[in-house]
């Protein structure tokens, strides 16, 4: 039987303060240490990449639809 051992130099794990993403946190970090100790003390960067929910507001929509709107007003005059 042959195990394969893959070394990681950078571990990026999303994460949004969930109970899921705490479990998925600690298994990054055990494999970090895994990876770190089979390849001679190499550090392994975990990189946390916070997570929120994008919440629309009828004021961003609207932000949103007048500056697109002025986009394409912007790419007709340039024809």
């Amino acid at each position: 039987m042959t195990i394969i051992m893959i070394n990681y130099n950078k571990i990026l794990v999303p994460y949004d303060n969930s109970k899921l993403s705490d479990t998925v946190f600690d298994h990054a970090i055990t494999i970090a240490k895994i990876s770190s100790i089979s390849s001679s003390g190499q550090i392994v960067n975990v990189i946390l990449l916070y997570v929120t929910p994008i919440i629309h507001t009828l004021y961003s929509i609207i932000l949103y639809s007048i500056y697109y709107w002025d986009y394409l007003i912007k790419i007709k005059e340039n024809k």
